[in-house]
């Protein structure tokens, strides 16, 4: 999913102007997308990924929103 979903089709298009992945301190992934939109295109694209993650794989997925970054955490386990 990330490298179909997050590091081309959507970052091709334009959603965000880039992206990255990452383990915090307790393993859950974080994927971090930075974009130049402001905050409602951050709250939007953290709800749309977050549902998108949560309906594909059942892991659970939160996110955090800021005026220039969108980060999702994702918790599988």
């Amino acid at each position: 999913m990330v490298k179909y979903c997050f590091e081309s089709i959507s970052l091709w298009a334009g959603t965000y102007s880039s992206f990255r992945y990452r383990r915090d301190e307790s393993n859950k992934m974080e994927l971090v997308f930075e974009h130049k939109f402001g905050i409602k295109w951050s709250k939007a694209i953290g709800y749309a990924f977050s549902r998108f993650i949560q309906n594909t794989t059942g892991c659970s997925a939160t996110f955090k929103a800021l005026p220039t970054t969108t980060i999702v955490k994702v918790d599988c386990s």
